[in-house]
Order: C-alpha cells, then sequence, then structure tokens
C-alpha cells in the first residue's frame, strides 16, 4: 500500500469514528418542527379560549345603543295616608243611604220620612222600624217613593242580600210558627215563603228563628238557636246544613256561603273568622279565614273583606283601630289611604270595588266606632289601590248610618 493509500485509509477511519454533523443538523430540524408544531397548538388554545370569551361576552353584555344604560329604578315606596281629611278630592254623592231631621238621603236624592233605621247593601235600601210595643213596618227604596215592604204587629229585622238583589225576613205566625219570606227587588214581588216551626226558649231566643244571610245564588241561609242551621232556596228545597260540628254561624257572613267565629269565646269580634262554601246537598266546606270576622264588612260579591286592623294588616282585641284595610280572595291586601287626623269607622259597600266609611273627629271620645259627635263627613275607597276621596254628602251631627252588614 502506498504512502497516500494508508493516508486515505486513516482519515476514512477517523471520520468514521467523529459525529456526523449531518445527523445532528437534521435532529435539529427535527426538534425544531415539534417545537414549532407546539407553540402553534398552544397559539391555538389560546386563539379559541379568546373566543370564547368573546362571544360569553356578547351574550351577556347589553348592546349599547349610544347611550350609557340608565341605573335601575329604586323599589317604590308605599303610598302614604293623607294629613289631613281637606287633603282628600272630592266626589260625587255616595250610594250609601242617610238619615237626618225627617230627611232619608239616597244617591243624592231627598226623601221626607219619619223612619229612620236603615238597612242597605248593593244599591238596595230598606227604611222602616220595629220595636216590641210598636210592631213593625218596613219599606224599600225604589227611586224618590217608599214602597211598602212588612207590616206586623210583632217584630221583624229585614235582611238585604249582599249583591241588593234579595231582601229577606222572618215573621210570627203564632206561638211556635214563622214564616220565612223572600223577596225580589227587581220584581218587586215576593219569590218564596216558607212555613218553619220553632220552640222558642223565654227570654234569651233560644230556639228562635234568625235569619244568617242570603248567598249569591240566592239561598238562605237560617238558624234555629240551638237545634241546628239550615239553607233554602226560595220556591225550592230546605236543606240542614252538614259539616259544622257544632260551630255557631254568624249574621252577615260570606255572600259566597256561610262563616263562623274561628275560636269561640271572643267578646270583642276580632279573632279570625272561618268562611265555607255550601254545596247542593247541604254540605259545609271550608274556604278560608278573614280577620276581624265580627267588625269587618264583606263586599257585594263576596271578593274582598274590609276590616279596622293594625299597621302589618292583622287584628287583636283591643288593638288601636285606626288603619282600614282590605283583603281579597287572591291574597292581596290593600291599606286603606285614610287622612290621619280623622278616626273611621266602615258604613258599607257600594260596589265590589267601592267601600264607604265615616270619618269622625278622634277629640269627641268615640275612636273608631262612633260617638256623640256624630260623623263629619263620608268617604269613598277603592279596594284595589286604597285611594280615598271625600263625597258629596254633606253629614254631621245627629246622622243616622245603616249598620255594616
Amino acid at each position: 500500500m502506498s504512502i497516500e493509500e494508508q493516508l486515505r485509509s486513516d482519515l476514512a477511519r477517523a471520520a468514521d469514528r467523529a459525529p456526523r454533523r449531518d445527523v445532528q443538523i437534521a435532529t435539529l430540524e427535527l426538534l425544531g418542527r415539534r417545537e414549532q408544531v407546539r407553540r402553534r397548538s398552544i397559539r391555538g388554545a389560546a386563539v379559541a379560549a379568546a373566543a370564547v370569551v368573546a362571544l360569553v361576552a356578547v351574550a351577556t353584555v347589553p348592546r349599547l345603543t349610544g347611550a350609557a344604560p340608565e341605573p335601575a329604578a329604586p323599589t317604590p315606596r308605599p303610598p302614604e295616608r293623607p294629613a289631613s281629611l281637606e287633603d282628600l278630592p272630592a266626589g260625587a254623592a255616595s250610594g250609601v243611604p242617610w238619615w237626618r231631621a225627617g230627611v232619608l238621603h239616597v244617591g243624592g236624592r231627598e226623601i221626607a220620612t219619619p223612619y229612620r233605621a236603615l238597612v242597605s247593601s248593593g244599591g238596595t235600601t230598606v227604611v222602616g222600624a220595629s220595636g216590641p210595643d210598636r210592631g213593625a213596618r218596613w219599606f224599600v227604596v225604589a227611586g224618590d217613593r217608599l214602597v211598602p215592604l212588612v207590616d206586623s204587629d210583632r217584630p221583624v229585622q229585614p235582611v238585604v242580600s249582599a249583591d241588593g238583589r234579595s231582601v229577606v225576613w222572618a215573621m210570627a205566625t203564632g206561638a211556635t210558627g214563622r214564616r220565612l219570606v223572600a223577596y225580589d227587588v227587581a220584581s218587586g214581588a215576593v219569590r218564596g215563603a216558607e212555613e218553619v216551626t220553632v220552640h222558642p226558649v223565654c227570654c234569651d231566643q233560644g230556639g228562635e228563628l234568625v235569619v244568617l244571610g242570603v248567598d249569591t245564588d240566592g239561598r238562605v241561609a237560617y238558624e234555629i238557636l240551638g237545634e241546628g242551621a239550615h239553607v233554602w232556596t226560595p220556591g225550592g228545597d230546605d236543606l240542614s246544613l252538614t259539616g259544622l260540628r257544632g260551630r255557631q254561624l254568624e249574621q252577615a257572613g260570606w255572600p259566597g256561603g256561610v262563616q263562623w267565629q274561628a275560636r269561640s269565646g271572643d267578646p270583642f269580634g276580632a279573632l279570625a273568622g272561618v268562611y265555607a262554601a255550601v254545596d247542593r246537598s247541604g254540605a259545609v266546606r271550608r274556604v278560608g279565614t278573614v280577620p276581624a270576622d265580627q267588625l269587618g264588612t264583606w263586599n257585594t260579591d263576596g271578593t274582598a273583606y274590609a276590616y279596622p286592623g293594625q299597621d302589618d294588616g292583622g287584628s287583636a282585641p283591643k288593638s288601636p283601630m285606626t288603619d282600614v284595610w282590605v283583603d281579597h280572595l287572591d291574597g292581596r291586601p290593600t291599606r286603606l289611604l285614610l287622612p290621619e287626623d280623622r278616626t273611621f269607622a266602615l258604613v258599607g259597600w257600594e260596589s265590589p270595588t267601592s267601600v264607604v266609611l265615616q270619618a269622625r273627629d278622634p277629640s269627641d271620645g268615640s275612636g273608631a266606632a262612633g260617638g256623640p259627635a256624630g260623623p263629619v263627613a263620608l268617604v269613598r275607597c277603592r279596594a284595589d289601590t286604597g285611594a280615598c276621596e271625600r263625597t258629596a254628602d254633606e253629614v254631621s251631627g245627629d246622622v243616622v248610618l245603616p249598620t255594616p252588614r
């Protein structure tokens, strides 16, 4: 082997043992491409995440319309009661009757009459007198006339239905006989009569017949005290009420059926009352309760109940009854916005949505229930909003108003 060939062979072996640059370059290029892929993946994920955030922002942030969005309106404060009776707006004459100095006032009309006892509801007014010594004479008001209704030598107390369509009364026909009469106001005719036998006990009305009320279907609820309660359809059946479990029913209760006190033994009538429907068989089914059962009054269709109570709409015996509330069958309570410088007592409902109260001077010592000075004004309030106005009736002094039904 020549010296030149030996040198080439040695150089070739040395080259095989040395690291090859082209391999290192290939490896570095491969790693570089992997890093580029990894970085592109990271950038892609970041872009995707940013897109999601942007979509969420678009979905949740309200669009601008060229002006900054207005701040949310503050919760409105409940309306306040006027400070004075003079702050109330003036309204028309009420539909509630009143009598003074030999004149009966009904809806702006005047009728001269010596009779001053008033029974009124639903636009129907009955005026007359009744007593153990003078018997009874009652008339129904028809426009500006008084139409004879009852003439008896014994006491009679008529009951006007809440809707004003019927007048019902019971009159004695003998020691144990009672006649129950239902009168239709629209036709001016008796709708039906029922003979009932009673067994009265001296002096405490035990065994006597008491008319409880007339429901919105024209059925008459009555009770023979100590014996049981009935529902009578004029011209139809007389059924015993079932399901009462010994409860004593109240007069002028719920127009949709009957009513009784939730707990007995309340001399103030300020506890809850239970109102119940009566089905066609005479079975009683409880519907709900009202506060101050004997201090309040139902509207003409039995959908709202007005009563005096405390600031929270509740009531308790001997509570200060400076506020008057209306509870609706759907659960809404409405506080009547009555002036703070007077006391008030319920008079009656003009319609399903309008209730009338008498305003009195608190200095006459009468509280909300009445007193020697008499009312100073009549006030009409809306049952839905509580807004009130002073009526055009010029009541003052010795005025006779109907007793709330």
